[in-house]
């Protein structure tokens, strides 16, 4: 029993130096509090993953030695409590910290004006030194939010079992902290526009009178701040916009660890990486009305109006469609591929120029995958105009065979006989993608059927013909040339096991 105990500790502490190196790999030290549950269910089943041996014996030692088991499994269970706390009490000071950044931001924006009026009532001369002090404070706050980044957020998304909500929350800690930003810098410099006195006066340059409200050419100290809070308050929305712009972008695409649909997004996002039609047609639109709105905002910022806009769109639209015209039609017709769908991505289809597997469908191209290696690319356009044929819909897929067939003496006799011994010869093939599915477990829809189909009297001498169908199971069935070799062999081997003649052909019985 001491020596059963040892052998299972050095297991242990084998698969404990596994784990350990596999969750440094994966940058998840938390994956050791699932330690304990692993290894004492591995134990029971008298396995772990280094050599199977040596915890045979410690399985029988277990189930007889209840007091080892019993500490065996209390002291595993300590580093789980300890790792599953330790993360709790990071995330709870993790939410304190951004508690009382929150508060300091919000003192700030709302209560500064108090200490200011309080400073300059008692302290005239400390007014434009009070309005710098506060309007450099939310670069410390900057400051302070740079390296804490936005770590409640990932705590909560990494702690998520919900696929959406942890993308949702990954989607937005860029931007949400970049958007913080933005506020804290808007109210820093109209803090410092105001810092300016009140008889404040600076030349404007010629190039820059444009600004002036009055025109008279000279900055006030009034005007400055009105500029100063029209600009940058147009600023802030713009760039607000952007980032929910970018938010939405990064939200569109789809998480990498999908693969369930639980809910309406989870479905979208499923049916995009799918590459299904008016899935992907209506993720493109949506990048695009995204990217649109974000360029207009910024148009619109720099003193472009909706129509001025619009009008050169059109014209640069136009100008770029008549110099592109292949381009466009590649674009055109992949998504015109997309939302019929002739095939998608793993069907087996036959073009003019090439067959194989469709490996890729591009907005301007599709790769075939050949069965030779290659990977032909051919255009959309192209491949729109040309005559394909996809292997893969439907359910079966026919082969039909016809042999001239010569009677021994007296053979035509039994015809019916030799044409059911040839369904049943080929029934028993193996005619399977994978060695099963179909029919009996040999690739077939339905039972192969022969015919006599009469005399051939356009040759030299007359000769019966024998047609056989075959109907095969479609369901991942690629090329079938290997196929008809095997019917062909099996065909002609089983008319010369029967005495009959197959012109043309040598094949030696066996």
């Amino acid at each position: 029993e001491v020596a059963a105990l040892l052998s299972q500790a050095s297991g242990l502490r084998a698969f404990v130096a596994d784990a350990t190196v596999v969750a440094k790999k994966q940058n998840r030290p938390g994956a050791l509090v699932e330690l304990p549950r692993r290894f004492m269910q591995c134990a029971s089943d008298g396995r772990l993953r280094r050599g199977v041996a040596p915890y045979c014996p410690a399985k029988v030692v277990l189930r007889k030695a209840a007091a080892p088991s019993v500490t065996v499994a209390t002291d595993a269970a300590q580093p789980r409590r300890g790792n599953v706390r330790a993360g709790n009490f990071r995330l709870l000071m993790s939410l304190a910290q951004d508690f009382v950044l929150a508060i300091l931001m919000y003192l700030w924006a709302f209560k500064s004006h108090l200490l200011v009026d309080a400073v300059v009532t008692r302290l005239p001369q400390l007014e434009i030194c009070t309005y710098v002090g506060v309007a450099c404070m939310p670069q410390v706050l900057i400051l302070i939010m740079r390296s804490r980044k936005n770590e409640s957020l990932k705590y909560v998304a990494d702690r998520s079992r919900s696929v959406t909500l942890r993308h949702l929350l990954y989607a937005a800690r860029w931007p949400l902290a970049r958007g913080i930003e933005a506020i804290l810098y808007f109210l820093s410099v109209n803090f410092l526009a105001l810092a300016l006195p009140v008889t404040f006066q600076i030349q404007a340059p010629h190039h820059l009178r444009f600004l002036d409200p009055d025109g008279d050419g000279v900055f006030t100290a009034d005007e400055i701040e009105e500029l100063v809070g029209k600009v940058s308050i147009n600023l802030l929305l713009t760039v607000w916009a952007s980032f929910f712009g970018i938010f939405m972008l990064r939200a569109r695409s789809p998480p990498e660890d999908l693969t369930t649909e639980y809910n309406g997004l989870e479905r979208y996002w499923m049916q995009v990486k799918k590459r299904s039609g008016w899935y992907v047609i209506s993720d493109i639109l949506l990048t695009a009305a995204i990217s649109v709105f974000i360029v207009l905002k910024w148009l619109m910022l720099f003193g472009f109006t909706p129509n001025t806009i619009l009008t050169f769109g059109s014209v640069g639209g136009l100008a770029f469609g008549l110099a592109a015209q292949s381009l466009v039609g590649n674009f055109m017709s992949g998504l015109l591929i997309l939302i019929t769908q002739p095939f998608i991505v793993g069907d087996w289809i036959e073009t003019d120029s090439a067959k194989g597997y469709v490996k890729v469908i591009r907005w301007n191209q599709t790769e075939i995958e050949t069965l030779d290696g290659p990977v032909v690319v051919i255009p959309n356009n192209s491949l729109v105009g040309m005559q394909t044929l996809n292997r893969t819909k439907g359910t079966s897929r026919s082969m039909e065979f016809e042999f001239p067939v010569l009677f021994p003496p007296g053979g035509f006799d039994d015809v019916a006989n030799l044409l059911e011994g040839l369904e049943g010869e080929v029934a028993e093939l193996d005619l399977s993608s994978e060695g099963e599915g179909g029919l009996e477990g040999q690739g077939l829809s339905e039972h192969p059927c022969a015919y006599f189909l009469g005399v051939d009297t356009s040759g030299d001498e007359p000769v019966s013909k024998v047609k056989l169908e075959v109907m095969l199971d479609n369901t991942g069935l690629g090329e079938v040339d290997d196929m008809r070799s095997v019917v062909n062999i099996t065909a002609v081997r089983y008319f010369q096991s029967r005495g009959c003649t197959v012109p043309g052909l040598e094949l030696d019985d066996e």
